[in-house]
């Protein structure tokens, strides 16, 4: 289930790769997650689904305006000298744009960039794509989780279909 618009995602999904933009390897012995970018792990789509689980109707109904006026040339330009929209800015723009909010002198729009860095980054560095380990991990010398082995025998509860009499030596209720 979504809540977004396609282009309110697309917005979104730019603002994760703002966050956590895919760099140039330039020394080959450099972890490859400097390559990974946040569009990688579909990053946008996580973000969506946790904040439709985790947040009110008025939170994301104000995500969705936010969104909206990221993409207003008028609106950037007025707020930050930048008159594109969002999707037409180069990854440098976007950076500008969104280190103006996180130093914003407007409560709301700190409140804005640190709520969605901050879930961002914590979603990138935690997922577990298609059930394989992040491949962030690796390069920061986390391990695997250990796989989850099934219990080696099963609890049978006991039936009882006519009057018993049960006796324990401690009972936990």
């Amino acid at each position: 289930m979504t809540f977004l618009t396609p282009e309110q995602r697309q917005t979104l999904h730019l603002i994760c790769d703002t966050l956590i933009p895919a760099l140039p390897l330039v020394d080959p012995d450099e972890p490859a997650f400097y390559g990974l970018a946040g569009s990688d792990l579909e990053l946008a789509a996580a973000l969506e689904a946790n904040l439709l689980v985790a947040s009110s109707e008025a939170n994301r109904t104000q995500l969705q305006m936010v969104l909206n006026l990221l993409e207003s040339a008028v609106f950037n330009g007025l707020s930050v000298r930048l008159p594109y929209a969002f999707r037409d800015m180069t990854l440098e723009e976007r950076t500008s744009l969104l280190r103006s909010w996180a130093n914003s002198p407007l409560p709301a729009a700190r409140q804005f960039f640190q709520s969605l860095k901050r879930l961002a980054l914590f979603l990138f560095y935690s997922m577990m794509p298609a059930g394989r380990a992040n491949p962030a991990w690796e390069a920061l010398g986390y391990p695997e989780p250990p796989a989850v082995n099934p219990p080696v025998g099963s609890i049978r509860p006991l039936m009882i279909d006519q009057p018993t009499t049960l006796s324990t030596d401690v009972l936990v209720i």
